[in-house]
């Protein structure tokens, strides 16, 4: 069960596919179980409609539980929704807030998007120096577009 449940956990952002009403259910008995990780692919079942009704409120807290559980790619999905206002108002200063904790918790989109915030001085004050070292930070641990990115920022 539980090596059906991570295929399926590693498939879902990448086929947009239905879940099975067991199979939802199974995964958010893992999320209330304490998994993190769980309770960020609920959120992404919920943003995506896949089975379910598509309801950003839901995916929101789904992702919310899970950067408080410590998964550090739940933070970033929160950080997508404020910075893109999806189903909620737009909020750059809670997206850089968000993107802060998926970074330091070494999920390194979160770094390249925080990289993009400070060069376009959205949420907090433009700085060109702490975007570079972001980016670099990104780069570092293999994130293309950080290093096109940091490319730029160098010439």
């Amino acid at each position: 069960m539980k090596n059906i449940l991570l295929t399926m956990l590693m498939l879902l952002p990448v086929v947009n596919t239905s879940l099975s009403a067991s199979e939802f259910d199974d995964l958010k008995k893992s999320c209330a179980a304490g998994d993190a990780t769980s309770c960020s692919y609920v959120g992404v079942v919920y943003e995506n409609g896949q089975g379910v009704k598509q309801d950003y409120n839901e995916a929101l807290k789904f992702y919310k539980i899970s950067c408080d559980k410590g998964y550090a790619g739940g933070c970033y999905n929160v950080g997508i929704m404020y910075a893109e206002g999806q189903g909620i108002k737009k909020n750059y200063a809670n997206a850089v807030k968000f993107y802060t904790k998926a970074c330091d918790g070494k999920y390194i989109k979160g770094c390249s998007n925080l990289g993009l915030m400070y060069a376009k001085g959205l949420g907090v004050k433009r700085s060109y120096s702490k975007a570079k070292a972001l980016w670099k930070k990104a780069c570092d641990d293999g994130h293309k577009t950080a290093c096109d990115n940091y490319d730029i920022l160098m010439k």
